[in-house]
């Protein structure tokens, strides 16, 4: 979801500092076209993938239906960005 929300905003000429907060993502997206509130609660649900477990020292054990919710909800943000990027004739 980071990558595809950077792409986004990089995309709109907008400079993307280094970040793995996903709703700060989202709010810079959302400023340029606010139908990215309609992924919100992906990007609330998906930051703690993005940040706590990023690294080997956080790592914990995720359940494995978990982690399908997970894929999930990534894979539907990426279509959202994609469908996004195509309206505005980037994709």
């Amino acid at each position: 979801m980071e990558k595809a929300l950077k792409a986004f905003l990089t995309s709109a000429n907008i400079h993307v500092e280094k970040t793995h907060h996903l709703p700060y993502l989202l709010d810079r997206c959302a400023a340029i076209l606010p139908r990215f509130e309609e992924i919100r609660q992906h990007a609330r649900a998906l930051t703690d993938y993005a940040v706590e477990v990023r690294y080997v020292d956080d790592w914990r054990d995720i359940p494995v239906e978990e982690a399908r919710n997970a894929v999930a909800m990534a894979e539907e943000v990426l279509i959202f960005v994609k469908l996004r990027l195509a309206e505005q004739g980037v994709a």
